[in-house]
């Protein structure tokens, strides 16, 4: 079971998302403007919370400046499993980030002081689904 923990949006979310279902075509199609998404799968070091979570909110703060962020989810799992998913416009702008050097010392001090595992997986969104109740919403 997740548990989100986070919840980090840019204001610019829904001007970034494009729609790919319509009435003709209740499935969708593929945008054609495709968001990169990072998946960062991680366990912490037993300990190490505090000097984490102070890091993390430095990222959390600095990605948000970034030209091409749309938004970022933080999830825990009940077994310690941490989850960060964060959607850029495009390649340029995950790349920027990926190399932006707070980013960069960051990383360093995750392999050497954090975490146990991480596993991180950058990908092109394909396609995208929402539904959203009329009554719950």
């Amino acid at each position: 079971m997740l548990t989100q923990v986070q919840n980090f949006s840019s204001h610019h979310l829904e001007a970034q998302k494009w729609p790919c279902c319509t009435a003709d075509d209740p499935i969708g199609s593929i945008p054609l403007r495709m968001v990169v998404v990072t998946v960062f799968r991680s366990r912490l070091r037993a300990g190490v919370e505090h000097d984490y979570q102070r890091v993390a909110e430095e990222m959390e703060l600095a990605v948000a400046t970034m030209d091409g962020f749309i938004d970022q989810k933080f999830y825990v799992a009940s077994d310690g499993e941490r989850v960060t998913i964060v959607h850029f416009r495009d390649w340029e702008s995950q790349r920027r980030w990926a190399e932006y050097p707070s980013h960069r010392e960051a990383q360093r001090r995750g392999r050497e002081e954090f975490y146990s595992w991480y596993d991180i997986e950058v990908c092109e969104e394909r396609s995208s689904h929402e539904f959203k109740h009329p009554e719950l919403t």
